[in-house]
C-alpha cells in the first residue's frame, strides 16, 4: 500500500491500475487526484460487472469523484482478474493486491515490484492490446445519466464501503 502510494506521488507522466475490486479509501483517491492535478494521466480498468452487487455499487460511489477530476475510468466488458500498476513505463507491481479497503490495509498480500525494462514493455503492450480495446471510456455525461434507482443503491452502500 505504501509502494503504491509512493508511486503515485512520484508519477510524472503516466499511471495504470487494473484491478478487478476498486474500492479505494479516501487516502488513496486523494494521491490519485493530486496525480490528475499535476497533468499525470490516469487509467483505471476494472470489470464493469463483478460477481458481487454490492461490491460494484460501493465501486461505483467513486467514480464521479474521480471522473470529474479527470482520472480515466474504463469498464472492461468481461471479469477481469488481473492485479496490475504501471508507473511512467519505469515501474510495475503484479500480484495479488486488490484497490479495495481490505486488501489496502488489512489483508495479506503478495506483490512484485518490475524494474526490467523488458518486462514493462510486454506488460504495456499487455494493457494496449489486451484490456483496452475491450474497454469502455467512461465520461461524466452518460455516468450521471445512469438511473436513479442505482444512485439510491449506490447511497445507501456508502457508508459500508469501507468494510468491502
Amino acid at each position: 500500500y505504501k509502494h503504491y502510494l509512493k508511486s503515485i506521488k512520484n508519477a510524472k507522466k503516466e499511471i495504470y491500475l487494473i484491478a478487478p475490486y476498486f474500492i479505494p479509501n479516501a487516502k488513496f483517491v486523494r494521491y490519485l487526484i493530486e496525480a490528475s492535478k499535476r497533468q499525470v494521466q490516469i487509467h483505471i480498468i476494472i470489470p464493469k460487472k463483478t460477481e458481487s452487487t454490492i461490491v460494484d455499487l460501493a465501486r461505483n460511489t467513486y467514480i464521479h469523484h474521480l471522473l470529474k477530476n479527470e482520472v480515466h475510468i474504463y469498464f472492461h466488458e468481461r471479469m477481469v482478474h488481473s492485479k496490475l500498476a504501471i508507473f511512467d513505463n519505469k515501474e510495475a507491481f503484479v500480484g495479488t493486491f486488490n484497490l479495495d479497503s481490505l486488501s489496502l490495509k488489512y489483508n495479506y498480500e503478495s506483490t512484485m515490484k518490475i524494474l526490467n525494462q523488458e518486462c514493462l514493455g510486454d506488460l504495456e503492450v499487455y494493457v494496449k492490446n489486451d484490456l483496452q480495446p475491450h474497454s469502455v471510456k467512461l465520461d461524466i455525461a452518460s455516468w450521471n445519466s445512469r438511473g436513479l434507482f442505482l444512485k439510491v443503491l449506490e447511497k445507501i452502500i456508502w457508508p459500508v464501503r469501507r468494510f468491502l
